[in-house]
């Protein structure tokens, strides 16, 4: 409902604005709501406080600032480089990890023992594993036992995902 709307008083509803001390206005609202056979007068009354042209406007600008941001960050998410690590082991060493084979790549190092990979680069990373590896063989067959992390991406800030 605007305030700049005539005071005219009708049968369903009217409205008043008076001035108060120290700059406020109060608004006084009636509305007669009808159902079936009855009638009802709802009053409501609205004391309105002056609130400060330079508290809105900073809000508007911390505002304009977050939407910029987010735009930026949209922005650098979809031009973002895709960074793909191609990785093999052919040992297994008897701690049960593996050995890594020398990797070329300027985002991913090898630890010192081959054991790890280590992220270099900041970001969000899925990281997918295929394994192909003949089962252990015991005198009741063959096993092969895999496990896997419950969450598909991982997020590194700079660390060793392996």
């Amino acid at each position: 409902m605007s305030l700049d709307c005539s005071e005219d008083k009708t049968d369903e509803s009217q409205r008043k604005l008076l001035t108060l001390k120290g700059g406020k206005l109060q608004l006084e609202m009636s509305i007669k709501l009808r159902l079936l056979q009855s009638a009802r007068d709802v009053s409501y009354v609205f004391t309105l406080e002056p609130v400060a042209v330079e508290r809105i406007d900073i809000l508007e600008s911390k505002l304009k600032n977050q939407r910029e941001e987010l735009e930026k960050l949209r922005a650098n998410r979809d031009n973002a480089t895709r960074i793909f690590l191609y990785a093999e082991s052919k040992t297994w060493l008897s701690s049960s990890k593996l050995l890594w084979d020398p990797l070329n790549s300027d985002y991913f190092a090898l630890t010192a023992d081959k054991t790890s990979i280590t992220v270099l680069h900041p970001g969000v990373y899925a990281v997918g594993v295929l394994v192909n590896h003949l089962p252990a063989q015991t005198n009741n067959g063959g096993t092969l036992a895999a496990e896997k992390w419950s969450s598909s991406s991982v997020r590194c800030d700079r660390g060793s995902l392996l």
